[in-house]
Protein backbone atom coordinates (compact mmCIF):
# COMPACT_ATOMS: atom_id res chain seq x y z
CA UNK A 1 0.00 0.00 0.00
CA UNK A 2 3.05 2.39 1.20
CA UNK A 3 4.59 1.67 -2.40
CA UNK A 4 1.49 2.16 -4.29
CA UNK A 5 0.91 5.73 -2.33
CA UNK A 6 4.15 6.65 -3.25
CA UNK A 7 3.96 5.94 -6.99
CA UNK A 8 0.66 7.76 -6.70
CA UNK A 9 2.17 11.41 -5.08
CA UNK A 10 5.49 11.06 -7.11
CA UNK A 11 3.39 10.63 -10.13
CA UNK A 12 1.10 13.94 -9.19
CA UNK A 13 4.66 15.58 -8.14
CA UNK A 14 5.24 14.81 -11.79
CA UNK A 15 2.27 16.26 -13.85
CA UNK A 16 2.33 19.28 -11.21
CA UNK A 17 6.32 19.83 -12.93
CA UNK A 18 5.16 19.40 -16.17
CA UNK A 19 1.79 21.69 -15.94
CA UNK A 20 4.49 24.05 -13.85
CA UNK A 21 7.26 23.80 -16.58
CA UNK A 22 4.37 24.12 -19.66
CA UNK A 23 3.39 27.40 -17.72
CA UNK A 24 6.63 28.86 -17.85
CA UNK A 25 6.71 28.26 -21.59
CA UNK A 26 3.51 29.99 -22.30
CA UNK A 27 3.83 32.32 -19.54
CA UNK A 28 3.50 36.20 -20.76
CA UNK A 29 4.93 39.22 -18.92
CA UNK A 30 3.91 42.45 -19.29
CA UNK A 31 4.69 45.23 -21.80
CA UNK A 32 5.74 48.45 -20.63
CA UNK A 33 3.38 51.29 -21.59
CA UNK A 34 5.56 53.14 -23.18
CA UNK A 35 6.87 50.08 -25.13
CA UNK A 36 2.80 49.88 -26.12
CA UNK A 37 3.20 53.62 -27.00
CA UNK A 38 5.46 53.65 -29.41
CA UNK A 39 3.83 50.90 -30.97
CA UNK A 40 0.44 51.66 -31.25
CA UNK A 41 -0.47 55.34 -29.95
CA UNK A 42 -1.94 57.60 -32.47
CA UNK A 43 -0.43 60.96 -34.15
CA UNK A 44 -3.52 62.57 -32.58
CA UNK A 45 -3.28 60.73 -29.12
CA UNK A 46 -3.37 62.50 -25.91
CA UNK A 47 -2.91 61.48 -22.07
CA UNK A 48 -5.20 62.89 -19.86
CA UNK A 49 -5.02 62.64 -16.09
CA UNK A 50 -8.74 62.17 -15.09
CA UNK A 51 -8.39 62.94 -11.43
CA UNK A 52 -8.03 59.22 -9.54
CA UNK A 53 -4.62 58.00 -10.48
CA UNK A 54 -5.53 56.83 -13.96
CA UNK A 55 -4.22 58.27 -16.77
CA UNK A 56 -7.20 58.29 -19.98
CA UNK A 57 -5.47 57.51 -23.32
CA UNK A 58 -8.01 59.15 -26.07
CA UNK A 59 -7.27 59.83 -29.60
CA UNK A 60 -8.76 63.23 -30.57
CA UNK A 61 -9.53 64.24 -34.25
CA UNK A 62 -11.62 66.43 -36.48
CA UNK A 63 -12.59 70.48 -35.78
CA UNK A 64 -11.75 71.26 -32.14
CA UNK A 65 -15.18 73.56 -32.20
CA UNK A 66 -17.09 71.02 -34.07
CA UNK A 67 -19.82 68.77 -32.79
CA UNK A 68 -18.31 65.76 -30.33
CA UNK A 69 -18.45 62.09 -31.31
CA UNK A 70 -17.20 60.10 -27.94
CA UNK A 71 -16.46 56.50 -28.80
CA UNK A 72 -16.70 53.90 -26.11
CA UNK A 73 -15.07 50.04 -27.25
CA UNK A 74 -15.83 47.01 -25.87
CA UNK A 75 -14.11 44.13 -23.68
CA UNK A 76 -10.90 43.31 -24.73
CA UNK A 77 -11.04 46.34 -27.46
CA UNK A 78 -9.24 49.51 -27.92
CA UNK A 79 -9.54 52.46 -29.51
CA UNK A 80 -8.11 51.26 -32.63
CA UNK A 81 -11.70 49.75 -33.68
CA UNK A 82 -13.37 52.91 -34.39
CA UNK A 83 -10.40 53.71 -36.85
CA UNK A 84 -13.05 53.52 -40.45
CA UNK A 85 -15.64 55.89 -38.87
CA UNK A 86 -12.77 58.17 -37.47
CA UNK A 87 -11.87 58.78 -40.96
CA UNK A 88 -15.34 59.43 -42.35
CA UNK A 89 -16.42 61.46 -39.15
CA UNK A 90 -13.40 63.51 -37.99
CA UNK A 91 -14.08 65.81 -41.32
CA UNK A 92 -17.19 67.01 -39.73
CA UNK A 93 -16.99 66.42 -36.14
CA UNK A 94 -14.78 66.64 -33.03
CA UNK A 95 -14.07 62.95 -32.83
CA UNK A 96 -12.88 61.46 -29.33
CA UNK A 97 -11.99 57.75 -28.93
CA UNK A 98 -10.80 56.58 -25.01
CA UNK A 99 -9.51 53.56 -24.03
CA UNK A 100 -11.18 52.34 -20.72
CA UNK A 101 -9.17 51.19 -17.50
CA UNK A 102 -7.43 47.95 -18.22
CA UNK A 103 -7.57 48.50 -22.30
CA UNK A 104 -5.61 50.22 -24.93
CA UNK A 105 -2.61 52.70 -23.42
CA UNK A 106 -5.03 53.74 -20.50
CA UNK A 107 -2.89 53.38 -17.29
CA UNK A 108 -5.07 52.54 -14.46
CA UNK A 109 -4.70 53.23 -10.67
CA UNK A 110 -3.07 50.99 -8.67
CA UNK A 111 -5.74 48.66 -7.12
CA UNK A 112 -8.43 49.87 -10.05
CA UNK A 113 -11.52 48.31 -8.54
CA UNK A 114 -13.22 47.57 -12.12
CA UNK A 115 -17.43 47.91 -12.87
CA UNK A 116 -19.46 49.18 -15.56
CA UNK A 117 -20.22 52.28 -13.20
CA UNK A 118 -16.41 53.18 -12.36
CA UNK A 119 -15.92 52.96 -16.23
CA UNK A 120 -19.43 55.73 -16.58
CA UNK A 121 -17.80 58.01 -13.72
CA UNK A 122 -14.39 58.13 -15.37
CA UNK A 123 -16.04 58.78 -18.74
CA UNK A 124 -17.37 61.76 -16.76
CA UNK A 125 -13.86 62.39 -15.03
CA UNK A 126 -12.41 62.81 -18.70
CA UNK A 127 -15.05 64.70 -19.89
CA UNK A 128 -14.83 66.44 -17.40
CA UNK A 129 -10.82 67.35 -17.56
CA UNK A 130 -10.65 67.79 -21.72
CA UNK A 131 -13.26 70.36 -21.87
CA UNK A 132 -16.32 68.18 -23.16
CA UNK A 133 -19.64 69.67 -22.07
CA UNK A 134 -22.13 67.96 -24.31
CA UNK A 135 -21.49 64.65 -27.04
CA UNK A 136 -23.00 62.12 -28.32
CA UNK A 137 -21.34 59.10 -27.26
CA UNK A 138 -21.30 55.96 -28.97
CA UNK A 139 -20.68 52.55 -27.71
CA UNK A 140 -19.59 49.30 -28.72
CA UNK A 141 -20.42 46.16 -27.30
CA UNK A 142 -19.51 46.16 -22.91
CA UNK A 143 -18.81 49.82 -23.99
CA UNK A 144 -22.42 50.01 -24.84
CA UNK A 145 -23.50 49.14 -21.38
CA UNK A 146 -21.03 52.03 -20.34
CA UNK A 147 -22.63 54.20 -22.70
CA UNK A 148 -26.26 54.18 -21.40
CA UNK A 149 -25.11 54.08 -17.93
CA UNK A 150 -23.56 57.40 -18.62
CA UNK A 151 -26.39 58.40 -20.35
CA UNK A 152 -28.94 57.74 -17.26
CA UNK A 153 -26.57 59.58 -15.02
CA UNK A 154 -25.72 62.26 -16.93
CA UNK A 155 -28.17 62.97 -19.20
CA UNK A 156 -27.62 66.91 -19.49
CA UNK A 157 -24.42 66.15 -21.13
CA UNK A 158 -25.65 63.42 -23.63
CA UNK A 159 -26.86 64.95 -26.98
CA UNK A 160 -27.45 61.43 -28.77
CA UNK A 161 -26.81 57.91 -27.92
CA UNK A 162 -25.23 55.04 -30.52
CA UNK A 163 -25.37 51.38 -28.97
CA UNK A 164 -23.99 48.98 -31.00
CA UNK A 165 -24.17 45.34 -30.59
CA UNK A 166 -24.70 46.56 -26.78
CA UNK A 167 -24.69 44.23 -23.53
CA UNK A 168 -26.17 45.38 -20.59
CA UNK A 169 -29.04 43.16 -20.62
CA UNK A 170 -28.90 39.92 -18.03
CA UNK A 171 -27.01 37.08 -19.39
CA UNK A 172 -29.05 33.51 -19.69
CA UNK A 173 -26.59 32.12 -17.53
CA UNK A 174 -27.43 34.93 -14.52
CA UNK A 175 -29.30 32.93 -12.95
CA UNK A 176 -27.45 29.36 -12.93
CA UNK A 177 -23.94 28.82 -11.25
CA UNK A 178 -21.04 30.42 -13.08
CA UNK A 179 -19.19 28.33 -15.80
CA UNK A 180 -16.37 26.14 -14.75
CA UNK A 181 -14.00 28.64 -16.52
CA UNK A 182 -15.50 31.74 -14.38
CA UNK A 183 -14.96 29.64 -11.30
CA UNK A 184 -11.02 28.37 -12.07
CA UNK A 185 -10.34 31.78 -13.33
CA UNK A 186 -11.53 33.38 -9.85
CA UNK A 187 -9.35 30.67 -7.75
CA UNK A 188 -6.28 32.46 -6.16
CA UNK A 189 -3.37 30.51 -7.99
CA UNK A 190 -4.23 28.99 -11.42
CA UNK A 191 -6.13 32.48 -11.76
CA UNK A 192 -3.41 34.20 -12.45
CA UNK A 193 -1.59 31.49 -14.04
CA UNK A 194 -4.11 31.49 -16.99
CA UNK A 195 -4.35 35.32 -16.56
CA UNK A 196 -0.45 35.95 -17.20
CA UNK A 197 -0.71 32.82 -20.32
CA UNK A 198 -0.13 33.44 -23.68
CA UNK A 199 -3.94 34.08 -25.19
CA UNK A 200 -3.15 34.32 -28.59
CA UNK A 201 -4.99 31.45 -30.12
CA UNK A 202 -8.12 32.68 -27.78
CA UNK A 203 -7.79 35.83 -29.09
CA UNK A 204 -7.81 34.54 -32.79
CA UNK A 205 -11.18 32.30 -32.16
CA UNK A 206 -12.32 35.41 -29.86
CA UNK A 207 -12.01 37.59 -32.91
CA UNK A 208 -13.07 34.97 -35.44
CA UNK A 209 -16.76 34.52 -33.78
CA UNK A 210 -16.90 38.72 -33.95
CA UNK A 211 -17.03 38.58 -37.58
CA UNK A 212 -18.52 36.82 -40.67
CA UNK A 213 -15.99 38.14 -43.10
CA UNK A 214 -13.08 36.26 -41.95
CA UNK A 215 -10.65 38.23 -44.03
CA UNK A 216 -10.87 41.17 -41.15
CA UNK A 217 -8.79 39.01 -38.79
CA UNK A 218 -5.69 39.32 -39.51
CA UNK A 219 -2.26 38.56 -37.68
CA UNK A 220 -1.88 42.35 -37.13
CA UNK A 221 -5.17 41.98 -35.53
CA UNK A 222 -4.52 39.57 -33.28
CA UNK A 223 -1.16 40.71 -32.04
CA UNK A 224 -2.51 44.22 -31.59
CA UNK A 225 -5.03 42.84 -29.24
CA UNK A 226 -2.74 40.68 -27.11
CA UNK A 227 0.31 43.26 -26.93
CA UNK A 228 -2.39 45.61 -25.91
CA UNK A 229 -3.85 43.19 -23.05
CA UNK A 230 -0.46 42.91 -21.80
CA UNK A 231 -0.73 46.25 -20.24
CA UNK A 232 0.64 46.53 -16.89
CA UNK A 233 -2.41 45.63 -14.38
CA UNK A 234 -4.66 45.55 -17.90
CA UNK A 235 -5.03 41.75 -17.09
CA UNK A 236 -6.09 41.39 -13.59
CA UNK A 237 -8.68 44.37 -14.39
CA UNK A 238 -10.03 42.23 -17.75
CA UNK A 239 -9.93 39.14 -14.94
CA UNK A 240 -12.10 40.93 -12.48
CA UNK A 241 -14.90 42.04 -15.06
CA UNK A 242 -14.89 38.34 -16.25
CA UNK A 243 -15.91 37.52 -12.41
CA UNK A 244 -18.18 40.46 -11.98
CA UNK A 245 -19.63 39.19 -14.98
CA UNK A 246 -22.97 37.78 -13.22
CA UNK A 247 -23.23 40.29 -10.74
CA UNK A 248 -23.32 43.49 -12.66
CA UNK A 249 -26.33 45.49 -13.02
CA UNK A 250 -27.84 45.17 -15.46
CA UNK A 251 -30.64 46.92 -17.50
CA UNK A 252 -34.35 46.41 -16.94
CA UNK A 253 -37.30 48.19 -19.24
CA UNK A 254 -38.06 51.09 -16.54
CA UNK A 255 -34.57 51.35 -15.65
CA UNK A 256 -33.94 52.77 -19.66
CA UNK A 257 -37.42 54.53 -19.69
CA UNK A 258 -35.38 58.10 -19.05
CA UNK A 259 -33.37 57.13 -22.54
CA UNK A 260 -36.59 58.00 -24.25
CA UNK A 261 -35.51 61.46 -23.78
CA UNK A 262 -32.05 61.38 -25.63
CA UNK A 263 -32.06 60.72 -29.40
CA UNK A 264 -30.63 57.04 -29.61
CA UNK A 265 -29.78 54.89 -32.30
CA UNK A 266 -29.13 50.90 -31.92
CA UNK A 267 -27.31 48.97 -34.69
CA UNK A 268 -26.89 45.26 -34.32
CA UNK A 269 -25.63 42.38 -36.55
CA UNK A 270 -27.87 39.87 -37.39
CA UNK A 271 -24.89 37.01 -37.23
CA UNK A 272 -23.61 38.79 -34.02
CA UNK A 273 -22.32 35.55 -31.98
CA UNK A 274 -21.52 37.76 -28.94
CA UNK A 275 -23.74 39.68 -28.18
CA UNK A 276 -27.45 38.18 -29.65
CA UNK A 277 -29.61 40.88 -32.16
CA UNK A 278 -32.68 39.96 -28.82
CA UNK A 279 -30.51 42.41 -27.27
CA UNK A 280 -30.87 45.34 -29.58
CA UNK A 281 -34.44 44.41 -30.22
CA UNK A 282 -35.62 44.60 -26.32
CA UNK A 283 -33.19 48.39 -26.27
CA UNK A 284 -34.72 49.30 -28.79
CA UNK A 285 -38.81 48.30 -27.17
CA UNK A 286 -37.53 49.36 -23.75
CA UNK A 287 -36.49 53.22 -25.14
CA UNK A 288 -39.15 54.76 -26.63
CA UNK A 289 -38.51 56.64 -30.01
CA UNK A 290 -35.38 55.14 -30.72
CA UNK A 291 -33.89 53.60 -33.91
CA UNK A 292 -33.38 50.02 -34.84
CA UNK A 293 -31.18 48.85 -37.56
CA UNK A 294 -30.05 45.65 -37.74
CA UNK A 295 -28.24 43.92 -41.28
CA UNK A 296 -28.32 40.21 -41.95
CA UNK A 297 -24.89 38.45 -42.64
CA UNK A 298 -22.99 41.14 -40.04
CA UNK A 299 -21.34 40.06 -36.87
CA UNK A 300 -20.84 41.90 -33.87
CA UNK A 301 -19.13 45.11 -35.26
CA UNK A 302 -20.70 46.63 -37.96
CA UNK A 303 -18.96 49.63 -37.78
CA UNK A 304 -15.55 48.24 -38.67
CA UNK A 305 -17.17 44.74 -40.74
CA UNK A 306 -19.64 47.09 -42.68
CA UNK A 307 -17.76 50.96 -41.98
CA UNK A 308 -19.70 52.66 -45.38
CA UNK A 309 -23.12 50.90 -44.28
CA UNK A 310 -23.30 51.56 -40.93
CA UNK A 311 -21.63 54.74 -41.15
CA UNK A 312 -24.05 56.12 -43.70
CA UNK A 313 -27.11 55.18 -40.89
CA UNK A 314 -25.23 57.23 -38.79
CA UNK A 315 -24.72 59.93 -40.25
CA UNK A 316 -28.20 60.35 -40.94
CA UNK A 317 -29.11 60.07 -37.44
CA UNK A 318 -26.35 62.89 -36.74
CA UNK A 319 -27.92 65.38 -38.74
CA UNK A 320 -31.61 64.52 -38.60
CA UNK A 321 -32.10 64.05 -34.69
CA UNK A 322 -28.78 63.89 -32.44
CA UNK A 323 -27.59 67.53 -34.34
CA UNK A 324 -30.69 68.27 -36.37
CA UNK A 325 -30.99 72.45 -35.85
CA UNK A 326 -33.95 73.32 -33.81
CA UNK A 327 -37.23 74.23 -35.45
CA UNK A 328 -37.87 78.01 -36.56
CA UNK A 329 -40.42 79.42 -34.46
CA UNK A 330 -42.81 81.38 -36.40
CA UNK A 331 -43.57 84.54 -34.92
CA UNK A 332 -47.20 85.41 -33.54
CA UNK A 333 -49.46 87.66 -36.28
CA UNK A 334 -49.11 91.11 -35.02
CA UNK A 335 -52.16 92.60 -33.36
CA UNK A 336 -54.08 94.76 -34.93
Amino acid sequence: MKLVLKIFFGLVALLLILGGVGCASLHRADIPYQTLRERYAFPESRFVDIGNGTTMHARETGPVDAPVLLMVHGFGDSAHTWDSWTERFSREYRVVNIDLPGHGLTEAAPNYQVSIEHYAADIEGFAAAAGLSKFVIIGSSMGGHVSFTYALAHPERVQGLVLIGAAGWPPEAANRERPLLFQIVGLPVIGPLMRDMDTTAFTRRTLQSAFVDQSFVTDAMVTRFTDLSRGPGHRAIVMDLINRAFTRNYATPEQLAPLAAIPTLILHGEQDNLVPVSYGRQFHEAIAGSELVTWPNVGHLPHEEIAQASGDVLATFLATKAFAPAPELTPAPAAP
